[in-house]
């Protein structure tokens, strides 16, 4: 069983992995919240993986975390930003973690936006973002393969609905372009395995298991 908290207000949160008798199997400290949880069969790995979907505070954005249910005894890396770094011990249990662009909507008026789906498909997992938490209907959706790669971006009709708002009472200055919405695709991976076996093999091959 998972068990995820947070703080009410502030950071950290806690992803606490339980056994049937309440044992605890391992423990994940983000600085951040943690809001949505999923399972999920990622590429190149032997096993399902845990993802948890949140806020990143150092950031200031919506990020998506890969764990290995077998290996959850870290925090996250905060290195970028040390005033947010939490005291467990390790900061490499991550798979992955993904760190999802803001639209103008959400830098004018947010200090962070945070996810509000977390959906695993067939062959995709679906995250979408709250844009302006004042405003329903103000999200983007993000589409990830089984690797966690973006597939594609958009935003939905309500947000562009919303975005006409804004320029017409004067407090956007810019229409929604083709060329903002590719700004969605910029996706910043902090942590991969992929990458991480990349860099560890000569030869750039992924080993058998990605299991650390």
């Amino acid at each position: 069983m998972l068990l995820v908290s947070h703080h009410l207000s502030y950071f950290p949160a806690q992803a606490v992995l339980l056994s049937p008798e309440g044992r605890v199997l391992g423990e994940y400290w983000h600085a951040g919240h943690l809001i949505l949880a999923e399972a999920a069969q990622l590429e190149g790995l032997e096993t399902p993986a845990i993802l948890l979907a949140g806020v990143s505070n150092s950031y200031r954005t919506t990020t998506l975390i890969a764990l290995d249910p077998d290996n959850m005894r870290c925090a996250s890396d905060e290195t970028e930003h040390p005033d947010y770094q939490l005291d467990p011990p390790g900061r490499d249990c991550e798979l992955a973690r993904i760190l999802f662009p803001r639209t103008c909507i959400n830098r004018k008026f947010e200090p962070y936006s945070h996810p509000n789906a977390l959906i695993v498909h067939r062959d995709l997992i679906q995250m979408g973002t709250s844009e302006h938490a004042s405003r329903e209907g103000s999200n983007a959706v993000f589409y990830l393969d089984r690797r966690l790669a973006l597939r594609s971006a958009e935003v939905i009709d309500q947000f562009l609905t919303y975005h006409r708002e804004l320029e017409a009472a004067g407090q956007l200055d810019h229409p929604f372009t083709e060329a903002e919405l590719r700004t969605l695709q910029r996706v910043r991976i902090l942590r991969h395995w992929k990458l991480a076996a990349a860099s560890s093999s000569p030869s750039g091959a992924p080993p058998r298991s990605a299991k650390r």
